[in-house]
């Protein structure tokens, strides 16, 4: 059984546990079963030796910030040119992403292993690096409606390295195929998509696109992103259905420093 696969089939059994140990568990499962080839020195030259007096002023358990750095390096090596995307950022650019994580995870109230950088890299763009949620079918909040209604902004504002972020907004097309893209290049053979249905998921989820472009949406219809034939596909759904289709990927940009 592939990691992933195995990651969630375990979910269930992970949902009784404090949310910072499913994180370490579920990201140290992750280096443990399939380190890369150069791992430890991608790793060196992207953290060099500020984590731990930065992580220990800031309250962080060294453990957990260590498993989410291998777990990202991990995660980013097989995309050409994450890497050096990240290291553009800055040195820090890691633990950055580690704070965003847990900002993410402290507003949705949700597990911080579900959210992790993704770097999209597009044509005669830089490419930017974002910490959002990578699970499996995001996080559930209802119809677009809902989630744009005047009176839940606030749920999804996030104050971040001084600014306020609305984690709604970053979260486009683009972004999405840069996730799966993500996901296949550390694991091609993965048979567990994101947004499709299988044996282990009966539910087939679509992510609302919330930071699509006005010109993306109709008076009736807004964008969702799903998997469909083994590939990310974009469509329309009417904006007051949120009982089926309802889940949101909230999304941190990072940066540079």
């Amino acid at each position: 059984m592939q990691v992933i696969e195995a990651l969630d089939t375990f979910e269930a059994g992970l949902a009784n546990t404090d949310h910072s140990d499913q994180a370490i568990l579920r990201d140290q499962m992750l280096n443990r079963l399939g380190p890369p080839i150069g791992h430890q020195t991608l790793r060196a030259a992207i953290e060099g030796d500020f984590f731990t007096p930065l992580s220990a002023s800031r309250g962080w358990s060294a453990v957990l910030l260590d498993a989410f750095v291998d777990a990202q390096v991990e995660r980013l090596q097989p995309v050409e040119g994450a890497l050096e995307v990240v290291e553009a950022l800055g040195e820090d650019a890691l633990e950055r992403a580690f704070a965003a994580r847990m900002a993410l995870a402290d507003k949705f109230h949700t597990n911080p292993a579900d959210f992790n950088c993704v770097v999209d890299q597009r044509p005669r763009r830089p490419g930017r690096l974002a910490v959002m949620a990578t699970s499996r079918a995001g996080i559930f909040k209802g119809s677009w409606d809902e989630i744009f209604a005047p009176d839940s902004r606030a749920d999804y504002v996030v104050d971040f390295e001084g600014r306020r972020i609305d984690t709604r907004r970053g979260m486009d097309f683009e972004l999405y195929r840069a996730m799966i893209a993500t996901e296949r290049a550390r694991n091609p053979s993965r048979r567990v998509l994101h947004d499709t249905r299988d044996r282990v998921h009966r539910r087939w989820s679509n992510t609302w696109m919330t930071g699509a472009t006005k010109r993306d949406t109709r008076h009736d219809e807004a964008p969702v992103a799903y998997m469909l034939d083994g590939r990310p596909v974009q469509d329309g759904r009417p904006k007051n259905v949120g009982v089926i289709r309802g889940w949101v990927r909230p999304v941190i940009p990072l940066r540079a420093a």
